[in-house]
């Protein structure tokens, strides 16, 4: 008993240790789940102020274990006589040409939707935020706010849209974010203002689900598709066909969303 109780550690490290030791974290996606998990930890606990301390431990924790180098600023840059000055934020990486959800990424229309939503209903950044981590954003900008959604929703789950848009625009992001708001170009519920939030938010993660199963499908299927030329056998037929049919399934999905066929109360 003496020997255990010498060796007691807090369950903040326990936990910490635990989860840090679950699985890999080379990956965008396996590091955001790490996040999620060590905030699920923190949601259950009773006591507001303990589970304040335990959530800003794990914070603390997560960013010294994947510090990263701060992006450069451009200082304060006064305007022509007669204007304000305001701030310059960095140049953003070129974004990139993209028409498909597979290979460069997912088409930007679709990554400006998922988020406006997101936007619209932050709690379902941390519902849904392995896959939104994961989602190929290929244009620099989008991914950046993706980026910022995740950390702010990750330090404050009670998160709503009123406190995250002054966020963003500290951030750099308000003309992007304001751009957002009045996207409707495409029908999803969740980018209307207008629409049922149960409906917009049960909308939301189906969209994100089908979305980031694209690219796993894709590369499946490429894998069974390549097998098959070196031998064919009935197996792998129906592998592939079985891929086929499931990626078609998430595209229709999509597809029915993106038009407002599941727009209806359920």
């Amino acid at each position: 008993m003496d020997q255990l109780l010498e060796a007691a550690e807090p369950l903040v490290e326990r936990l910490w240790v635990h989860e840090y030791a679950a699985s890999p974290l080379t990956t965008p996606e396996a590091r955001a789940g790490l996040r999620q998990r060590l905030n699920e930890h923190a949601q259950v606990i009773q006591d507001a102020n303990v589970r304040d301390q335990y959530r800003s431990e794990f914070k603390d924790r997560f960013d010294a274990a994947f510090a990263r180098a701060p992006a450069p600023k451009r200082p304060w840059t006064p305007a022509a006589k007669g204007g304000k000055s305001r701030y310059q934020p960095p140049e953003l990486p070129p974004t990139m040409q993209t028409q498909t959800i597979s290979g460069g990424g997912i088409e930007p229309s679709f990554a400006r939707a998922i988020l406006s939503g997101l936007i619209r209903h932050p709690t379902m950044i941390l519902a849904c935020g392995e896959a939104i981590a994961g989602l190929p954003f290929a244009d620099g900008q989008l991914n950046g706010l993706r980026q910022l959604l995740l950390e702010s929703a990750f330090d404050d789950p009670a998160l709503d849209s009123a406190a995250l848009i002054p966020i963003c625009i500290e951030h750099g992001f308000g003309g992007l974010v304001s751009d957002l708001q009045r996207a409707d170009r495409l029908a999803f519920s969740f980018t209307r203002s207008e629409a049922d939030a149960e409906v917009a938010r049960r909308d939301l993660g189906m969209a994100i689900e089908a979305l980031a199963a694209r690219p796993q499908l894709d590369a499946a299927l490429a894998a069974a598709t390549a097998r098959l030329s070196d031998a064919w056998d009935e197996a792998g037929f129906a592998e592939q066909m079985r891929l086929l049919e499931a990626r078609r399934s998430a595209d229709e999905r999509l597809a029915a969303l993106a038009e407002g066929g599941y727009g209806d109360a359920p």
